[in-house]
């Protein structure tokens, strides 16, 4: 057998083992979910980082958190919120966030199975692309570029508001 051939094998068979050992530490102790987090709680804590102002009236909401650690950042924390707010109220956020969220209509969202395992309410991949606008930002928080992605998807009479950062 080829010395190349042989060295890869084991390199990729020592590669699995590593994988099958240290993976399930790392994923058990690298993410902690917190779903007890209120809606309000967690708009607060996106207009402390990101600036941006949130209707204050919405129904049919949730909210929730989770905390992962990285090389770059052992603190990461990802929040995500769904709203639902009448048309006049979304049409009102809409106009005060232009100048502060880039804005593309017709995007449909990917479905993310690992949001959705840890909130199924996590929805916004159902509805069709032609139904989603979705709005964008970005800032600089301690060292680290912090993102802000809201799809807000039309739905009747209202909005439902797909909220996520990073």
């Amino acid at each position: 057998m080829n010395e190349s051939i042989l060295f890869g094998f084991v390199k990729g068979a020592m590669h699995l083992l590593a994988l099958a050992v240290f993976a399930p530490i790392l994923l058990s102790s690298g993410c902690r979910q917190k779903a007890d987090l209120s809606t309000s709680e967690c708009l607060a804590q996106l207009q402390q980082v990101f600036g941006i102002p949130w209707p204050t009236h919405y129904t049919n909401d949730h909210a929730g958190s989770y905390t992962y650690s990285a090389r770059d950042n052992p603190h990461n924390v990802i929040v995500v919120t769904r709203l639902e707010v009448e048309e006049a109220d979304f049409k009102s956020w809409q106009a005060k966030v232009e100048e502060q969220m880039s804005q593309y209509e017709g995007i449909a969202a990917v479905r993310d199975n690992f949001l959705l395992e840890k909130f199924p309410w996590w929805n916004p991949h159902e509805f069709p692309a032609a139904w989603v606008t979705r709005f964008w930002c970005k800032t600089n928080v301690s060292n680290h570029v912090a993102k802000l992605d809201v799809d807000a998807v039309k739905s009747n009479s209202c909005y439902l508001l797909f909220i996520q950062s990073d």
